[in-house]
């Protein structure tokens, strides 16, 4: 127990450099709130230096800064640099320890003449290089004002315990904390007067303990515990309040990951919007099956795609591949019905070396190694040979996959997504498909329709298609003629997008001009458009006419819609024969 004495006048000269942490964790100006927060949250840290490219000290982001603009969301996709703490302290690195005591936030940052910042000093650097002054000051002071300097120079509650436990200062601010006086709590030991403390372990083993929670009073608290030595041998302890209800900290990360939370659920939802409306279509089907794709994505369960040949099962996959949590791995398409029989195997699971004549030295990873932690698309599954349905069964019940040639299993961590053209519920019936193999894949169904049964999106994808062929192909603008657009839109596409796209394809290359008439269509999508129209116009037309319309309408096909040669070929006047062209409505 101390002698009270009155207190001297003690300074610590020791230079800032000495003491300060060098291994200061910063953030660059151009870098983002967000990222300033992923930084407060991992460390125990009361703010971040904010430097620029050179090194230079610009300013600080606190707790307290953020707290200032937790209620704004936008503003963490802004850099630090707009809303960091400019006017702030700085240190030289030569000042003295006893010019730091009088730090007003949790640290100091120390700069050097050209405005470098080379490190930083904490209230918890400045109590240790006064402790440390123990052993030389007490020649010169007596040891309890050394330990009172070691006090005044700490913010939150403070307390000295010796060698053996027994409280040797404490300050008025841990005093509160405990709802006791200081007289009474002196020459005491810790353990006596302190709940849940390791002070005296602490004091007695040396090995120092931070950022530990101890409960006090009924509030959790965050503290620091650390050893004072003397000779290299512990004399006694400091235990230190960090925050004094962890409460209060743990409100202020609470408030910040929500709003990491939300901001992260809002960029999900951007990306995923961003990626469905890739997927060209305005019907309401395909926005149907965009909505039932999106819930697909949210889980990792089986997906199965059915449609038409043509009708985007790929381009639906990938998106559900893009908007999972698998879209950091690969996606890895495997066409079933492309590869023989004999190769699939090896293919789908790969292959060790020597597992048959032309084996590959060192062997083959298979697709669905290839895919793990991403997604496989089987597409065209209906094709696959019955022999290999068996194995896919037991590979997408165990999630393991066996190398031909070999005995070992390894596990994959894979998204499974098929699609077929055909009807698997027939071909179980015929003993094609294996029914088992059937409920296995086909958990979450997406139908796709094709694009006779969404003739609104026609135009979308016509408008498409020749923007970017003329791109690609680096041509000058092409657009549709309003009659070829009318026929375009009228084919019921058995081929689907793809057979669209091929036909926009050749339009661009073949038609010369800017602009795209009925007569540049391919000749069965002009027969047919002309075949729809006389149907619904033939009840209205006498036998005669019907036929009259059809010699016009062939020979205009013969002489490539030259009409002023299909007049003459006929006999008929121009004037004549326009009134025909229009009476029968043929463009």
């Amino acid at each position: 127990m101390f002698e009270k004495t009155k207190m001297k006048t003690y300074t610590n000269v020791d230079p800032v450099a000495k003491w300060m942490t060098k291994e200061v964790i910063y953030i660059r100006d151009n870098e983002t709130v967000s990222r300033a927060i992923d930084i407060l949250d991992n460390h125990t840290i009361f703010g971040i230096p904010v430097v620029d490219e050179e090194h230079r000290f610009l300013g600080l982001m606190s707790k307290t800064v953020i707290m200032n603009y937790i209620s704004n969301s936008s503003v963490f996709n802004l850099p630090v640099s707009q809303i960091m703490l400019v006017e702030c302290e700085t240190i030289h690195p030569e000042s003295s320890i006893d010019e730091a005591s009088g730090l007003k936030g949790g640290c100091l940052p120390v700069v050097d003449e050209a405005g470098r910042l080379v490190g930083i000093i904490t209230r918890t650097d400045i109590i240790r290089a006064n402790a440390f002054r123990l052993d030389e000051a007490k020649e010169q002071v007596d040891y309890a004002e050394t330990l009172k300097l070691v006090l005044n120079s700490a913010y939150e509650g403070v307390v000295v315990v010796n060698s053996d436990g027994y409280i040797q200062e404490i300050n008025e601010s841990y005093c509160r904390i405990i709802n006791c006086r200081r007289e009474e709590v002196l020459g005491r030991n810790v353990v006596e007067v302190i709940e849940n403390t390791r002070l005296d372990v602490i004091a007695k083993t040396g090995r120092e303990e931070r950022g530990h929670i101890q409960r006090i009073a009924g509030q959790d608290l965050v503290v620091h515990r650390i050893p004072i030595f003397q000779n290299k041998r512990p004399v006694g302890a400091i235990g230190m309040l960090v925050f004094k209800d962890i409460s209060e900290m743990n409100v202020l990360y609470n408030r910040i990951n929500v709003q990491k939370h939300q901001s992260k659920e809002r960029q999900r939802l951007k990306q995923q919007a961003s990626i469905l409306d890739a997927i060209i279509g305005q019907s309401s089907e395909i926005k149907a099956a965009k909505k039932r794709a999106a819930k697909a994505a949210a889980c990792s369960s089986n997906v199965f795609i059915t449609g038409a040949s043509g009708t985007g099962k790929e381009v639906f996959a990938k998106a559900i591949h893009e908007m999972s949590t698998f879209s950091e791995g690969k996606f890895i398409c495997v066409n079933c019905s492309a590869i023989p029989e004999s190769l699939l195997e090896s293919e789908l699971f790969g292959y060790e070396e020597g597992a048959f004549t032309d084996a590959k030295r060192g062997g083959k990873l298979g697709k669905f190694e290839l895919a793990d932690k991403g997604t496989i698309f089987l597409d065209e599954i209906g094709d696959m040979p019955f022999s290999m349905q068996a194995k896919l069964l037991r590979v997408i019940q165990e999630r393991t996959i066996e190398r031909v040639g070999s005995t070992e299993q390894k596990r994959v961590n894979v998204r499974i997504i098929t699609a077929t053209h055909r009807d698997l519920k027939k071909m179980v019936e015929e003993g094609t498909f294996r029914e088992d193999l059937y409920y296995r894949i086909n958990v979450i169904s997406l139908k796709l329709p094709s694009l006779a049964e969404r003739k609104e999106d026609i135009s979308l994808f016509l408008t498409k298609g020749i923007e970017e062929f003329v791109q690609q192909f680096g041509f000058e603008r092409k657009q549709l003629s309003s009659e070829a657009t009318a026929c375009l839109e009228a084919y019921h596409w058995p081929g689907n997008i793809r057979h669209l796209l091929n036909v926009c394809e050749s339009l661009v290359a073949l038609t010369d001009g800017p602009l795209i008439g009925v007569n540049d269509l391919p000749i069965e999508i002009q027969e047919y458009y002309y075949e729809q129209t006389m149907s619904l116009n033939e009840a209205k037309l006498s036998k005669v006419e019907q036929q009259e319309k059809e010699l016009i309408r062939k020979n205009l096909l013969l002489y490539n819609g030259n009409k002023t040669l299909v007049s003459k070929e006929l006999g008929i006047p121009r004037s004549t024969f326009y009134e025909k062209i229009k009476k029968y409505e043929l463009v």
